[in-house]
């Protein structure tokens, strides 16, 4: 299992407006590709950070999704945020090491 982390700064407004679009069309995307396995979206409690964490079964399987049409179309409007400059967005994958 991998799990690829996307951290997101900037104004509380911009987030809350990042944290809507992942919920209402990046999420439902995500659900229909192969080896996803579920995503968990975590609020600083200053509100000026969001980390997004996706589960998949391999990074092949996280590769394959970033790559599709799909998700590339709902992924627009956090590109438009990205170019305005009104957030930031720091992307990173991790392997499951150990599990407890």
């Amino acid at each position: 299992m991998m799990t690829a982390i996307n951290i997101f700064s900037g104004g509380q407004s911009q987030l809350r407006e990042v944290a809507a679009t992942i919920e209402s069309d990046i999420l439902p995307v995500l659900r229909t590709q192969q080896g996803f396995q579920g995503s968990r979206l975590y609020r600083r409690c200053d509100g000026i950070e969001l980390v997004q964490c996706t589960d998949w079964d391999s990074l092949e399987a996280h590769d394959a999704s970033a790559d599709s049409a799909e998700v590339a179309m709902v992924g627009m409007r956090l590109a438009e945020l990205l170019d305005s400059g009104a957030i930031e967005m720091y992307v990173d994958a991790y392997e499951m090491a150990a599990s407890a």
